[in-house]
């Protein structure tokens, strides 16, 4: 759930950067630049979307350009019917085109778009089948240049070694060692992870970071940590419901606070499991 929500906020941003370049790619060679997603639930074909029975298809990576618009951006059957891929706001009327946005599987073994976003496991699955492989560079004119790979502290344990295994499996089939980049807050000895990751020589890797002088200081904040004591039997999640409400008890509002500011206005809590977040959202609520 987390990945496939950040993908949407990735694609939609992508999206936006790509349409400031629609002058410059104009005078070029007059085309815009055009991406696309796949993943599972990536519509298979126009026959596939023809066929649902649905009077539109919902495509919320993308949200309404139109300044102030709430609309959604929707696959209309009339645009199905017709073997158009175009989206359209059921609101205000903008449009993306086929030029700017691949909609279907189909369409995108036909023309791989420009930037592809997907997932470590659909590259698993699709590398070995031969209607996907050109799209992630094998047997063409076109090698990928480089491969973003997010929130890479993630890549750790047995999933993570499962990956770097795979990104070798890709290069070597490919013929390519594309460019990598990886994104991520919380990396301690980021050369030495990535390299190990990527199967790259540490001296070819470097960290990538703002200067002291680039931060921003905009505000403070308190880390409390709960751990569980087994001897107590106390359950960890209602300790944990009873430190949010205090520190809740702690804050100052932010305008006309007692503080200024210092006590703070939010309280993040994190949980490892969703199972977790789950409840203690309704039983604090």
């Amino acid at each position: 759930y987390p990945r496939i929500e950040l993908l949407k906020d990735q694609f939609n941003e992508a999206w936006h950067q790509c349409r400031k370049l629609d002058a410059v790619m104009a005078s070029g060679d007059g085309r815009q630049i055009r991406i696309g997603a796949l993943f599972g639930d990536t519509i298979e074909s126009l026959a596939t979307a023809k066929y649902s029975g649905e009077a539109y298809h919902r495509f919320d990576y993308l949200k309404c350009f139109t300044p102030m618009c709430r609309g959604e951006m929707r696959w209309n059957k009339a645009d199905i019917d017709r073997g158009i891929e175009r989206l359209e706001c059921n609101q205000c009327r903008f449009e993306v085109t086929s030029e700017q946005v691949s909609l279907t599987r189909e369409s995108m073994k036909k023309l791989p778009p420009d930037i592809l976003f997907t997932t470590t496991e659909m590259l698993n699955q699709k590398m070995s089948e031969p209607y996907y492989r050109h799209l992630f560079g094998f047997r063409s004119a076109h090698p990928v240049p480089l491969v973003l790979l997010d929130e890479v502290h993630t890549y750790s344990g047995e999933s993570g070694a499962n990956i770097a295994f795979l990104l070798r499996r890709y290069m070597k089939t490919a013929k390519n060692s594309p460019h990598f980049v990886g994104l991520s807050a919380t990396l301690v000895d980021a050369e030495v992870f990535f390299a190990r990751l990527t199967g790259s020589e540490e001296y070819n890797t470097q960290l990538i970071e703002p200067m002291l002088e680039e931060m921003i200081e905009e505000g403070s904040e308190y880390l409390l940590a709960l751990r569980g004591d087994a001897v107590s039997q106390t359950a960890l999640l209602s300790t944990t419901i009873q430190a949010a409400m205090l520190a809740a008890r702690l804050q100052d509002p932010l305008i006309r606070g007692k503080s200024q500011g210092n006590w703070g206005a939010k309280t993040f809590v994190f949980c490892d499991n969703l199972d977790i977040v789950n409840r203690l959202y309704f039983q604090l609520y």
